[in-house]
This record gives structure tokens, C-alpha cells and sequence, in this order.
């Protein structure tokens, strides 16, 4: 037998470009802008239903009241807050990410992004904030792959580069007088 060569690894394969824009299909964006329209249509019609309804003396039952109250905030909860907190654009540049909702705009440092979660039995990816949470869906950006490895590659940077918070903290000494003096 003879001796089995040890092949070199392949190369990294190139970093994607950072200046691209990641978006969905604008068809799909007008059709998220109806729902919302519809859902907030919804939400006006069911309760002010509701509201001429005890106007005119045209009492219902409470349970049936709240029933509806409950199915107008099922919709608003399940539906709603994640087509608001969907992402339609994102811009990975140098020093933040830019991700355009539905109805704002937000530029984020990479040093505030806390976790990017990408769980294989969603169709979403969770990006969370300091101050936010975004969903990026998988299925409708273009060239998400490689929209996941510009922000974790970041995020990767990031946590290298800033100095630990408990090393810092320890040796402190205000912070070493004060635990002293309660002792």
C-alpha cells in the first residue's frame, strides 16, 4: 500500500460584497403593505362594530364581546408585530448594519448587535439589538447566506475586539474601596 497524500484545504471561499443591498421582491413588500392595511381596517371595523353597537342599545352578550376583543388581538399579536419587525433591506457596510422595515430605517453599530439566531425550523432569523429585535427571512432575501456570514463574521470582530467587561470592572478601585468598607 502506498502512502496517502495529505491534501492541502481548500481556500476560504471569498467574502460576499458588503456593499450589496440584501432585499425581497417588491411585489412581496406591496402585499405585506396590504396586510397591514387590512389588519388595522380590521382592527377599526371589529371594535367600532362593537362601539355602535352598545350606542344603539344593541346589547351582546360579554362573552361574545370579549371573544371578538380576543380575536382582534390574536390577529394583531400573530400577525401584525412580525410583518412590523420584518426586514425588507439590509446593507452590511464596514462600521453598521442598515435594515429598512416596513416603516422605519435603522442603522445599528455592529458593537449593539446582542445575538443572530438562525434556527433551522424557522423561516426566519432573529437579529436582536440593544434596543430591538429583527426578523430576516430566510426564503425572501436575496443571497441570505451570504447576508448570515457578513453579520456573524462582524459579530465575530466585534466580540475580539472589545475588551471583556468583567476584567475591567475587577480591577476597578472604587469598585475595590467600596467592597471593603462593607466589610
Amino acid at each position: 500500500m502506498g502512502k496517502k497524500r495529505k491534501r492541502p484545504d481548500p481556500p476560504p471561499p471569498p467574502l460576499p460584497d458588503e456593499a450589496h443591498v440584501y432585499s425581497r421582491a417588491r411585489w412581496r413588500h406591496a402585499v405585506r403593505i396590504f396586510g397591514v392595511m387590512v389588519l388595522l381596517l380590521l382592527n377599526v371595523s371589529m371594535i367600532g362594530a362593537l362601539a355602535t353597537r352598545n350606542l344603539h342599545g344593541h346589547t351582546m352578550p360579554i362573552d361574545k364581546d370579549l371573544q371578538l376583543i380576543g380575536l382582534v388581538l390574536f390577529c394583531d399579536i400573530s400577525i401584525l408585530l412580525p410583518m412590523l419587525a420584518e426586514v425588507d433591506r439590509a446593507q452590511a457596510l464596514q462600521d453598521k448594519l442598515i435594515l429598512n422595515t416596513m416603516f422605519w430605517k435603522a442603522k445599528i453599530p455592529w458593537a449593539d448587535i446582542v445575538a443572530f439566531k438562525a434556527p433551522s425550523y424557522l423561516k426566519f432569523s432573529i437579529l436582536r439589538t440593544r434596543r430591538l429585535f429583527y426578523l430576516l427571512n430566510k426564503r425572501q432575501l436575496d443571497r441570505y447566506d451570504d447576508l448570515a456570514k457578513v453579520i456573524e463574521m462582524r459579530m465575530n470582530l466585534v466580540k475580539t475586539s472589545a475588551p471583556s467587561s468583567t476584567a475591567s470592572s475587577s480591577t476597578n478601585p472604587d469598585r475595590l474601596d467600596r467592597t471593603d468598607q462593607s466589610k
